[in-house]
Order: C-alpha cells, then structure tokens, then sequence
C-alpha cells in the first residue's frame, strides 16, 4: 500500500507542474500579426488596418483559466440614414502554435464614447479562418446595423491547452475613440473588470486592427403606399407613384 501511494503522488507532480507552467505563461501583450488585403474593395464597409508591432489579448479561455477571459474593443460609425449588413469580419492577430479556429464576436452600441454595458448583437463560437493569427470570421446571417456609432469586438474562443494565447493586434493610427479592453475576473491584475479605455489600462492611446465586408443599402419608402406632397421632394424622396416605380430628388 506505502509502495502504491508513493507511485501516486509521483504521477501528480508533472501534472502540478504543467498546470503553473500554463498559468505563467499567461501573458496581457503579445507580437502583432501581419495582413494581405484579398478582399474585394467594393465590398469593404470599414477598415483600419495599418498594424502596429504589438497586440492585446482578447479571449475566452477554458473554465480552468476563466480569470484571465478578456475582451477588447473599438469602433467604428454607420453612416446616418444607411444601413449595413456586415457579412464578413478580419482582426489582425498573432499567437502560438494555433490554429485560432473558433471566436466570439460582438457589436455594442455607443455609450458616451465607449461600449455599452451589455452587447446589441453577439455572434458565439463560430468558425474562424486562421492565417497565421490574423482571423477572418463569417457572420451568419449578417450583422444589421443602422447608422450610429458602434463598437466591433472579438475573442478568440480556441482552447488555450491546445491553440495557445492570441493577441489582437494595435493599429497605428487611432480613429475616433480609442480602444476599450476589460477583464472581469481581473487575472492579469490591470484593474479594468469593466470597459476601461486602453489609456487607463495600459498607459497606451491606440486602436485596434480590423475590416467589416458586406452590403451598404439605403431604404427608400415601403411600396405600400402614397407620399404626400412636400414631403417626398427630399434627399431620398418616399413617393411611390402609380406604377410602383420610383423617383428620387
């Protein structure tokens, strides 16, 4: 029986060990990521893409390191009176050894200059295309946004045991407001367990990478019925005449 337990308690150390190693490796920043542009640019809604030579981690790790789930953010405006179907999301990333294959997506509304508490859409544990940690992600059905300030976020969702850490990686130039990150739990001890602006976070004033693709449209009356004069002699007039056709001022 000594013989036994002492056999056991052998076994348990290199399992002990592998599980600090995991936790102190655990890392806030990481290498940027590089990008090709292959999009069709008639398709492109919005982009940001000029990559600095870092990036912050934005994951949703497995239940043994949930203290280190992370989230950042940045955004991005839909002009008014337009509407967008984004189809198709890029985020410039890094990380080892991949693949980064599955991730979370998000869309918040504005509020005061960053992300609302809660999201507008969220897009869960969808298939991701890796190219060497930069990630293309499909919306399925597409993501409706009316015109507005918005906030895109991800996470990379692959399990960390098996894909390793990922890395959002800054952009150069900021555009609008400057990115937002958050780590509920606080595991990597920054203090942000709510929306906190990378200045405060960081000491940093940057953007993040990213690309929206799809459809940009403007909706003109409702083909139900009759304007009423002065009102359809606008920007976009709203008279639909006899024979369903229409004209635009």
């Amino acid at each position: 029986m000594k013989r036994f337990i002492t056999k056991l308690t052998l076994l348990m150390i290199p399992f002990l060990l592998s599980s600090a190693m995991l936790f102190a490796q655990m890392q806030l920043t990481g290498p940027a990521g590089t990008y090709t542009n292959s999009q069709d640019a008639t398709r492109t809604l919005y982009e940001q893409m000029d990559p600095d030579v870092s990036g912050w981690a934005s994951q949703d790790f497995e239940a043994a390191y949930d203290i280190y789930d992370c989230q950042a953010a940045d955004d991005f405006t839909v002009p008014a009176g337009v509407n967008w179907q984004i189809d198709e999301v890029t985020f410039i990333g890094s990380g080892a050894p991949g693949p980064f294959n599955i991730a979370n997506v998000f869309f918040y509304q504005d509020a005061g200059g960053m992300p609302s508490a809660t999201a507008y859409l969220s897009f869960m544990g969808l298939t991701a295309v890796d190219n060497a940690g930069t990630i293309t992600i499909a919306i399925p059905g597409g993501a409706l946004l009316t015109g507005g300030d918005y906030w895109v976020s991800v996470q990379d969702a692959a399990p960390f045991g098996v894909s390793g850490q990922w890395f959002w990686t800054r952009n150069l130039t900021q555009n609008n407001n400057m990115a937002y990150w958050r780590n509920p739990a606080d595991g990597f001890g920054t203090g942000a367990t709510t929306w906190t602006d990378v200045q405060t976070a960081f000491g940093e004033t940057a953007d993040l990478t990213f690309s929206l693709t799809g459809e940009s449209y403007v909706e003109i009356g409702n083909g139900t019925g009759y304007g009423s004069y002065p009102s359809y002699y606008g920007p976009w007039a709203n008279y639909w005449e006899n024979c369903h056709s229409q004209t635009l001022y």
